[in-house]
C-alpha cells in the first residue's frame, strides 16, 4: 500500500472509531464529533466557592487520578482539565464540605452526551457552591442551575 493509501485508511479508521464512540452516548441529538464530544476532546471542570463567608473543602477523583484535598477561600476556585480517550469513559466524582457543616457528593464530570448536553451544555463544567447548595453553569442558557442541597451538619 502506498503512503497516501495508508493515510486515507488510517483517517477513515479514526473517523469510524470516533463515530462509534459518539453513538454510544445515547439520545437522539446529532453528534458533533469535532465540537462537544468524541475522542481526544478536552474538557474543563471547576469548583467555585461562592459561599458567603466560609471556606470550602473540595476533593475530586476518578479511577486513575486523585486531585487531592483543595481548601478554597470565598470567591476562589479549583480548576482542572481532562481529555477523553479510546480506552475509557472519563469521569470525576467530588465531595465538598463547608467549613461550618454541610456536605455534598456529586458527579462533577462524565464523558457522556446526556451529562454534557443536559448538564454542562458544552466543554466547560463549572460547579458553584452557594449557601443553599450546589449549582452547575449551563452554557447555552447562561445560568447557574440548582443541582444539590447541603446534607447534614458536622
Amino acid at each position: 500500500m502506498n503512503p497516501h493509501g495508508f493515510l486515507v485508511h488510517f483517517l477513515l479508521l479514526i473517523l469510524a472509531i470516533t463515530i462509534i464512540k459518539s453513538s454510544n452516548h445515547g439520545g437522539n441529538k446529532p453528534k458533533m464529533i469535532a465540537d462537544a464530544y468524541g475522542v481526544f476532546v478536552k474538557y474543563h471542570i471547576a469548583v467555585i466557592n461562592g459561599l458567603s463567608n466560609e471556606t470550602l473543602n473540595v476533593h475530586c477523583k476518578s479511577d486513575s487520578q486523585d486531585k487531592g484535598l483543595q481548601i478554597l477561600a470565598v470567591n476562589t476556585n479549583f480548576t482542572w482539565s481532562i481529555s477523553t480517550s479510546f480506552t475509557s469513559q472519563a469521569f470525576f466524582n467530588c465531595n465538598i464540605i463547608k467549613e461550618h457543616g454541610g456536605k455534598i457528593e456529586f458527579l462533577a464530570f462524565l464523558d457522556n452526551a446526556k451529562f454534557i448536553d443536559d448538564g454542562c451544555g458544552g466543554r466547560h463544567c463549572f460547579w458553584k457552591a452557594r449557601d443553599n447548595g450546589l449549582y452547575l453553569w449551563h452554557i447555552p442558557d447562561q445560568i447557574y442551575v440548582f443541582k444539590y442541597g447541603w446534607q447534614g451538619k458536622f
